[in-house]
């Protein structure tokens, strides 16, 4: 199971970088691909976005359910800045759709903004509007068979990952600086990973979630996209409340040997690309550590399964009800995911909460200042109309990511999905997961390594 940083080819982040780093100098150039993903060219950043706007159908343009603006009501670190709310938040006045058209009937409009929305606008940001997610967001591909799907502006062929699409899509396409999300599975971290953003998934239960219908409280959480690791960490200090950054100078990194070990040998490669950057060219001191050797005993291969029985049983409880009463029209991958909650057999949770509870029991004595490292998801995105279900078709995407994101939502620690530097025109996510409740660190880590790697393509673009 040992790991091989250099996979027989090492490749330094230079040569992943320069693409990334340069968007920074306003040189970025993009590789458009046609709806066959056949290269067209390389050209500026702003035509390249033009064409994609031009060339994919309307449903694929918007990442809102609606635009509307709403001031701020204070003045602080936010200031000039602008965000966007996820449609599964609640606005006052505004009907929470949750990504259907039978949710949004049968509910009023909300009495008063999510917290998390007011944490915000008091912090001098500038709501401009709700944005497009999955079907009571349990999906992780972000195509939305009533709204559409929000454009990946990175990787125009591919998913934008969900079931914060249109969150994602917004920051990723320069509309808002900072979207709120939602992420019970995977939610905000997938699409961080596909679109090539910031995504931040608190501790459970650090953030509140008033405002948020239930989906799988065990593993709800409200969290935060954003296009740089400084706003990363403005955004997430405030929705945590705390004032002060945090100095992550004593952090100590790990790489989960585990991870790379169930990914994708594309991912495997990039992802060691950033692990030999920071090693050898930036002075950061990572060493490989595993799961085992945390206490957990259980395979990462098999969180998955014990992940799903536990939020399936949670869903069914907390959406059944209302499913039966109404009937509501889902796309069929949310339509075939009710199902199997629908179905579940009840004699499979009681032993799926265990393995729950170890897990969970096991991660919660992380040391505090360690930081592991590990691909935000073990593939790349999927392609457009690949539709990968849970219960047919291309059916190993969900056990495989699900089994990694599983990892922070089993134990209830914070993680944040870092965008890979690189030309490659798929985007990739790498993340850091920190020990619970020490999301402050894991901010400022994300801050570092970001500085770690702007400091090598400066000199590297000379």
């Amino acid at each position: 199971m040992g790991i091989d940083f250099d996979l027989g080819q090492k490749r330094t982040l230079q040569q992943y970088g320069r693409n990334q780093r340069k968007s920074k100098m306003g040189a970025v150039h993009g590789v458009i691909l046609s709806r066959n993903q056949g290269v067209a060219a390389a050209v500026p950043n702003s035509i390249y976005i033009l064409i994609q706007l031009m060339e994919y159908p309307a449903s694929r343009k918007n990442a809102f359910v609606e635009r509307h603006r709403i001031d701020p009501t204070g003045i602080g670190a936010l200031d000039g800045h602008t965000f966007a709310v996820k449609d599964l938040l609640a606005i006052e006045g505004k009907v929470t759709g949750s990504g259907n058209p039978t949710w949004a009937a049968t509910h009023s409009p909300a009495s008063e903004h999510a917290q998390a929305v007011n944490l915000l606008l008091k912090a001098g940001a500038t709501c401009l509007g709700r944005t497009i997610t999955d079907e009571l967001g349990f999906s992780l591909l972000g195509e939305n068979e009533h709204h559409g799907t929000p454009l990946n502006p990175r990787a125009p062929g591919r998913v934008p990952g969900g079931s914060s699409s249109g969150s994602a899509s917004a920051v990723a396409r320069g509309e808002v600086d900072l979207a709120l999300g939602t992420d019970t599975g995977g939610s905000i971290r997938v699409p961080a990973s596909n679109c090539g953003i910031w995504g931040y998934r608190p501790t459970h239960g650090r953030i509140s979630t008033s405002g948020l219908h239930p989906f799988a409280p065990s593993f709800d959480t409200i969290g935060l996209l954003a296009r740089s690791a400084e706003l990363l960490d403005i955004g997430g200090r405030i929705l945590l409340d705390e004032s002060e950054a945090f100095d992550s100078s004593g952090t100590s990194l790990r790489i989960l040997v585990d991870s790379l070990d169930e990914a994708d040998p594309e991912v495997r490669s990039r992802a060691s690309a950033v692990v030999n950057g920071l090693k050898e060219q930036a002075g950061h001191d990572i060493q490989p550590i595993t799961l085992a050797e945390l206490g957990v005993q259980i395979p990462l291969r098999e969180f998955h399964q014990h992940y799903c029985v536990v939020q399936w049983s949670e869903i069914w409880s907390s959406l059944g009800a209302w499913i039966e009463e109404h009937d509501p029209h889902f796309g069929a991958g949310v339509a075939a995911s009710m199902d199997l909650a629908r179905t579940l057999d009840p004699q499979r949770i009681e032993p799926a909460m265990q393995k729950h509870a170890e897990i969970s029991e096991s991660l919660a004595r992380l040391p505090h200042d360690l930081v592991m490292l590990a691909p935000t998801t073990p593939t790349l995105a999927p392609p457009l109309g690949m539709n990968p279900r849970r219960d047919g078709a291309n059916a190993d995407f969900y056990p495989r990511t699900l089994g990694q994101t599983a990892i922070a939502g089993l134990a209830g620690l914070p993680e944040i999905s870092m965008p890979i530097p690189g030309e490659d025109p798929i985007p990739l996510g790498m993340s850091i997961i920190g020990a619970r409740g020490r999301d402050t660190r894991l901010l400022d880590t994300a801050r570092r390594i970001d500085q770690s790697l702007s400091d090598l393509f400066d000199d590297d673009l000379g």
